[in-house]
């Protein structure tokens, strides 16, 4: 499980968590759509940040890859 570096900030009426933690959350943390995740073990910026973008449970994240 990935460690939480914010609880919560919030977009709206809806939560959102920023999590941090190492390699991907796909199948591992669980969070709202519109959460953010940063590896922290990343070895370049293009594998960095991703988004929870649909689903519900540990699926539905997506890899914003740096251009």
């Amino acid at each position: 499980m990935a460690n939480q570096f914010l609880s919560q900030i919030s977009l709206g009426t809806q939560a959102v968590l920023i999590y941090t933690g190492n390699g991907s959350p796909e199948g591992v943390e669980t969070a709202p759509v519109g959460s953010v995740y940063l590896n922290a073990t990343a070895s370049n910026a293009a594998n960095t940040l991703y988004v929870k973008g649909s689903g519900t449970g540990y699926t539905g994240w997506s890899l914003l890859a740096a251009s």
